[in-house]
């Protein structure tokens, strides 16, 4: 459970910012909605690339433990560069690699979630990571938005970049206890 709650730490971070990324992107850019969308549908395409191209090669190369918390990384590191961000283009070059980033935490997240439970609690764990996530669904968007009013357009962006390196930093940790869990029980 460590590990879930690491996660809900970053995704409390990076919904703060995807939850408020249209006012974002209209009050620091003044992009009408169509450029936000086209820049989402940007962002979702290097997804699905990262998914279908990425992910396999990746698995053969590194644990899944390193690709997620570098994936965590990659989010913190793109986050601040979004919220320090004043030209477009640094902007939009920001995105790419929070696509990348956010997918690899996606798919890596939940695999580690799903090897370290129990075969007979994978449904429970399962379910337990939809809740969480339900969760940060919840206090993302009231947390970004309140972050937005009170300091700034550019406060959801680096408060996410904060969680997510902080969660990257728990997610590291989080793993460590659960490689020596797995270790004791096998001497056990």
């Amino acid at each position: 459970m460590r590990i879930l709650a690491a996660r809900s730490v970053v995704d409390v971070g990076y919904l703060m910012v995807e939850t408020t990324f249209a006012l974002y992107t209209q009050q620091r850019f003044d992009l009408q909605a169509k450029h936000t969308g086209l820049v989402l549908s940007y962002a979702g395409l290097l997804s699905v690339l990262v998914q279908l191209l990425l992910v396999p090669r990746l698995a053969k190369k590194v644990s899944e433990s390193t690709a997620l918390v570098g994936g965590v990384g990659l989010m913190s590191f793109s986050l601040v560069v979004v919220a320090s961000s004043s030209s477009v283009l640094v902007f939009l070059a920001s995105m790419a690699p929070l696509a990348i980033g956010r997918a690899l935490f996606r798919t890596y997240s939940e695999t580690v979630i799903t090897k370290c439970a129990l075969p007979e609690d994978n449904g429970s764990v399962s379910g337990a990571s939809d809740a969480a996530e339900s969760c940060c669904r919840v206090i993302a968007p009231a947390l970004g938005g309140t972050l937005m009013q009170w300091h700034g357009v550019a406060a959801p962006a680096a408060a996410g970049a904060i969680a997510t390196a902080v969660g990257a930093g728990l997610l590291h940790l989080a793993l460590m206890w659960a490689l020596k869990a797995a270790a004791v029980s096998k001497e056990a």
